[in-house]
């Protein structure tokens, strides 16, 4: 049904069997005004007949010179049943398309198909994809720009819960999914401008987002801040009370992998990898739990590879109260609270907690050596005992002895006889023999302490204090 120039400056109304409203606009010369013809619809058949193409033919061609649209379709039922469509475009063609949009201007914010929704609960473009299968998609965009967006999102609404883009799935899907096969691409990418605003904002009553990433040494989530105080990834749990609510989770099923890894690249200050707080009167800021019933787990693992560095450093700020910087607690009668592979040192005083009616301090014995001692006691025979020594106490201390590296053997008489002597220390062991030509069986004790082997030189040895205990 051509129409011609005469329709210019008159409207022309025809009632059709047709199921869309269709007012087609004519082009006047003045913009702000429009004559035009006017199809109105008034039964389920579909208006098919009024415009047709074969081929590469267009069916219908309609061009807009000013600010008013070239066409425009208004459904107008107002009723409770039904669907009304302003525009219901289908394709049956496999590679065809319902509706195409293009926006061919190279400047300008122009846009290829642009919905808009006036009610409260509207959709300005709305997509759906009815089949069971295959890779379908409701809305799908793509753009070949450097700098481009395949679907752009807008929120423009200052204050409220606005949304520029928002994925609603039911089931098993995703209500939004990204994908790119480019070597430095985003599948999804979200920036916000607002103080409080969420460039990506996930929310689910089990997962409010999920992202993998199947590449070796790639991130399923990678988050960056630029802000000098920014944060690359937050996460909270709001829930209060008795729940076990988790703000940040991560998982690993690699053998060698790690859930959550903490990385800071600053060269210089007081760089974090991972920073916890908090403020609960019973709270633990850091907690680790490895719930392997076997095998050479870890709770919590530090390693440094700096030459002045700490892997963990704890640090109890307060100035009164029984704080603890750091507390180990081990059950097993072969475990360790406190385990260290290397040197253990301490600038307070070293000691135990025992329980003798109520909790009391006992401390350790110190000095400027190296020193390792066992202990026994003995009996004279006609005067006489000698003392083998443990080969494990031998193992750690030697018995290559002299006046520079001595062993030193303490001998305490129990019973009735002249003074005791310790002679010929050598070959793992030593004598006792009782003076002026003494022959008594008189039990005794003894202590016997050598150096440990490779430190027999260390006395008084000056201290570096690393870092964090500065």
């Amino acid at each position: 049904m051509p129409r011609s120039s005469s329709f210019a400056r008159r409207a022309a109304t025809h009632t059709l069997a047709a199921a869309c409203a269709l007012q087609l606009l004519a082009t006047p010369s003045d913009a702000a005004t429009c004559a035009c013809d006017t199809f109105t619809s008034a039964s389920a058949t579909p208006l098919s007949s009024m415009y047709s193409g074969a081929g590469a033919k267009n069916a219908g061609s309609f061009i807009g010179r000013g600010t008013a649209p070239a066409l425009r379709v208004q459904a107008t039922h107002t009723g409770g049943t039904g669907t009304p469509y302003g525009v219901d475009a289908s394709s049956a063609s496999s590679v065809g398309r319902g509706v195409s949009g293009s926006a061919t201007h190279a400047t300008g914010t122009t846009y290829g198909v642009y919905g808009e929704a006036a009610s409260t609960s509207g959709t300005g473009v709305h997509g759906e994809a009815t089949a069971a299968s295959g890779t379908t998609y409701g809305v799908r965009g793509n753009t070949a720009s450097t700098l481009g967006a395949g679907v752009h999102g807008y929120a423009s609404e200052s204050g409220g819960a606005a949304h520029g883009v928002y994925g609603q799935a039911e089931g098993s899907g995703a209500g939004v999914y990204g994908y790119t096969d480019a070597i430095s691409g985003m599948g999804v990418i979200g920036v916000s401008d607002g103080a409080l605003g969420a460039g990506v904002y996930g929310e689910g009553l089990n997962i409010g987002g999920e992202f993998l990433c199947a590449d070796t040494g790639s991130y399923g989530v990678h988050a960056e801040s630029p802000s000098e105080d920014g944060i690359g990834v937050v996460g909270i749990s709001s829930a209060e009370g008795a729940y076990t609510g988790v703000g940040v989770y991560g998982q690993s099923s690699s053998d060698s992998g790690a859930g959550v890894v903490g990385y800071n690249t600053s060269a210089v200050g007081e760089a974090m990898a991972g920073y916890f707080l908090t403020t609960s009167t019973a709270g633990t800021a850091i907690s680790g739990e490895a719930s392997a019933s076997f095998g050479r787990t870890l709770a919590v693992k530090g390693k440094v590879s700096s030459d002045e560095g700490a892997a963990v450093v704890g640090h109890a700020s307060a100035a009164a109260g029984p704080t603890c910087a750091l507390c180990g607690e081990a059950p097993s009668p072969q475990g360790f609270a406190v385990f260290g592979r290397g040197h253990l040192a301490q600038t307070g005083l070293a000691g135990s907690v025992v329980d003798v009616g109520y909790p009391t301090q006992i401390y350790a014995e110190a000095a400027p050596d190296v020193w390792a001692f066992d202990a026994g006691v003995g009996r004279l025979s006609a005067g006489f005992a000698h003392v083998e020594l443990d080969p494990y106490f031998l193992d750690l201390v030697g018995a290559d002895w002299d006046d520079a590296h001595p062993l030193v053997v303490l001998v305490q008489l129990e019973g009735e006889a002249r003074p005791l002597m310790v002679l010929n220390k050598l070959d793992g062991g030593f004598d006792v023999v009782e003076s002026a030509g003494g022959a008594s069986n008189a039990r005794f004790s003894w202590r016997a302490m050598a150096k440990r082997l490779g430190t027999e030189d260390l006395r008084w040895a000056p201290a570096t204090l690393p870092h964090p205990a500065e």
